[in-house]
This record gives C-alpha cells, structure tokens and sequence, in this order.
C-alpha cells in the first residue's frame, strides 16, 4: 500500500530501520514486509500494536480531529456487552461478560444490556435475559446471518450512536478482538483491550 493521508495507521518510510518488527508484532496479517512494511488497510484492525512495536516509531496513529462541538449531548445510559454467538448459541464469554457487567452496573448504576446481532437468533434473547441482560438489543437481519466484521461493526456502531451506552463490553476472541478495535475507530472512543479487571 502506498500511504494513505487519509488512513489513521501512518508510516513515515525516512526513519524506518527496516527491522520488521512491526510485521512480527501484527496478529492480523495486516503488515507484509518487503523493503519496507505495506500496510493492507483492509485487513488493519487498528490495535496500535505495530505502533508500540516499532523501535524508531515510524509507524504513528494519526488522532481522530478535534470537534468543536461536542458529538454526543445525551447522557450515557447502560453498560453493554455485545453477545456473541457460536453455531446458533451463545459463545461462552456471555455469561463472563454480563457477570462483570453486573458488577459495574452496580458501582455506576446502570443497567445491564446486550447486543444481539445475527439472523434466526431471537431466541437467544431469554438466555441473556436469565444470565442477567435488563434490556437487549436485537440486531437481526438476513444480511447479518454471516459475520462480516464490517457489516457488524457499523450496525453496532449505529446503535451506539443512537443510544450512548456508558461503557460495551466486547469479549477478547478472535472475533471480537478485530470487531472491538473497529467500533473504537467508527466511535471515535477509547479501547482498552486484554483487560482482565
């Protein structure tokens, strides 16, 4: 890839040592190494990890511009965990991800709500409900039957805009390690991956 100004992952080729190390660090396959690293924007999650990789920081993360005004004037209401599923069931990071919910719905007072997303899954919605969910958001349709992380995302991120939860929960699997990293960008927010407390 050329460098894109426009692509948040920028890579100033004057100072890169050539080293590779980014490439190693990618866990996404986004970086191929040549005579210098080219960046596959498609597949770029945008996890910074490169970035803190690169012993000459030739790779930067251009900041999202700075807004006049602020986006969001609604309070945030909920703490959101996005339910993912497996084969038609839940994945077993639900029930961890809404007990942690919990607890932090507690400490904030805040509901406890999910994010359904899928097609055929509506009977779900009860299983999230007894592990805890007060309110769920079923995002069903015959385009999202197969998960395309893009499709996912800005359906997601559609909603988060809508509703401004206080904080999603997104379980640390291989899908939602790539999907929490792009709802960060879509949402111009924070992301604090790998957490264990």
């Amino acid at each position: 890839m050329t460098n894109d100004n426009t692509f948040a992952l920028q890579f100033n080729k004057d100072i890169c040592t050539q080293c590779g190390i980014c490439a190693d660090s990618c866990t996404f396959g986004a970086i191929q190494f040549n005579e210098y690293p080219e960046i596959d924007i498609n597949s770029c999650r945008l996890c910074g990890t490169c970035v803190q990789a690169c012993p000459a920081t030739a790779l930067t993360m251009k900041e999202a511009p700075k807004q006049t005004t602020p986006t969001c004037l609604t309070p945030t209401h909920g703490i959101w965990v996005l339910a993912e599923t497996q084969d038609g069931t839940l994945a077993p990071v639900c029930k961890e991800l809404l007990g942690k919910a919990q607890e932090l719905s507690q400490k904030l007072n805040q509901k406890v709500e999910a994010i359904l997303v899928g097609n055929n899954i509506k009977h779900l919605a009860s299983e999230l409900a007894a592990y805890g969910a007060q309110r769920i958001h079923l995002l069903e349709s015959e385009t999202l039957e197969t998960y395309i992380e893009e499709n996912y995302a800005r359906v997601i991120a559609d909603l988060a805009e809508a509703l401004h939860p206080e904080i999603l929960l997104v379980g640390a699997t291989t899908k939602g390690r790539g999907l929490s990293a792009r709802l960060a960008s879509l949402l111009k927010t924070g992301l604090t991956a790998d957490c264990t407390e």
